[in-house]
């Protein structure tokens, strides 16, 4: 019987064992990280018993995490409450957007987006995404950067403590009128090489760079061999098609519909390169040539990429252009 008893004893010690573990786990399979920041912090609100807490031989690298945690909660613990009668426009963000601050190092009181963020790249936004240009001298790739300038004529670019135009007091980013933001910039990197035909750097020609978004072509080149100055022409559009002479077709842009019809292709106008005449709406634009845009009654400019002119009975002459 002591044998038997001892037995019971431990069997029940080690069934309340499991039946505690069991709890436990229970318990914690009942919050998912998904519900973050639940159940530290509800509807705005913190727990009344919450502690982010590390031990006294924690490495360096606990400490500077729970720092991020710190600051995750505190950007949670807010309540949004309307303002009755508030005036000024309301703001919406369409497209591509990036929070400048950090949980480690938010946008603060006099502090300038330079301040924060230094550099937006493509892995910051997508309209930054670079991409290559292949010519006969090999393919180079290219990056586009937005800059914070940390120099004296952008300190203006600040979040400020204010009254705004519309008698809201509070918070807001301040930029002096007529002072620069940002700076774009597009770098190719080693291997963008070209041939001069006179003026001309014919291998650029003709090539795709999509830039803030949007594909351009580079439609002409100028070099000036005195000075070194270089031009670059850029086209593009959300529409690029190609129409035949006589041909019509209907296009739709920003819910608008646009009948574009190619009246006439002059094949030995300007110098034998070509010239077009379109009619879009209705409305007959004036005679353009590669590289040209013309407004159409609305200011939708129409661009023309190229000309091809074949002059031949069997096939029509082309015009490539953007809308």
């Amino acid at each position: 019987m002591k044998n038997i008893g001892k037995t019971l004893k431990r069997m029940a010690a080690v069934g309340a064992s499991v039946a505690l573990v069991g709890a436990t786990v229970m318990g914690a399979a009942a919050v998912k990280l998904s519900d973050y920041p639940k159940p530290f912090v509800v509807n705005g609100v913190p727990a009344s018993n919450l502690a982010v807490i590390v031990g006294d031989q924690a490495a360096a690298s606990d400490v500077v995490g729970m720092g991020d945690v710190i600051a995750g909660l505190q950007q949670n613990a807010k309540i949004s409450t309307p303002v009755p009668g508030a005036g000024g426009p309301r703001v919406k963000l369409l497209g591509d957007s990036v929070e400048i601050g950090t949980p480690t190092d938010l946008l603060e009181l006099n502090e300038t987006l330079g301040d924060v963020r230094q550099t937006l790249t493509e892995f910051d936004l997508n309209i930054l995404k670079g991409g290559s240009i292949t010519t006969q001298r090999g393919v180079t790739k290219y990056n586009q950067y937005l800059n914070f300038n940390e120099t004296a004529s952008y300190r203006s670019n600040r979040v400020i403590f204010t009254e705004d135009e519309f008698d809201n007091i509070g918070h807001f980013f301040h930029v002096v009128d007529g002072d620069q933001i940002f700076d774009w910039t597009l770098e190719f990197e080693e291997g963008f090489i070209s041939d001069v035909e006179g003026s001309r750097l014919r291998d650029l020609e003709d090539r795709d760079l999509n830039i803030l978004g949007t594909e351009y072509a580079i439609v002409g080149t100028k070099f000036t061999n005195t000075t070194g100055d270089t031009r670059i022409s850029l086209l593009g559009g959300p529409v690029f098609d190609s129409l035949g002479e006589g041909d019509k077709k209907t296009y739709t842009l920003n819910d608008r519909t646009y009948e574009v019809e190619v009246i006439i292709i002059s094949e030995t106008a300007n110098s034998g390169d070509g010239e077009v005449l379109l009619k879009v709406n209705g409305q007959t634009l004036p005679r353009m040539r590669s590289e040209e845009a013309e407004p159409t009654a609305d200011g939708t400019l129409v661009g023309i990429r190229d000309i091809i002119a074949t002059g031949k009975d069997t096939q029509s002459s082309v015009v490539r252009f953007y809308l």
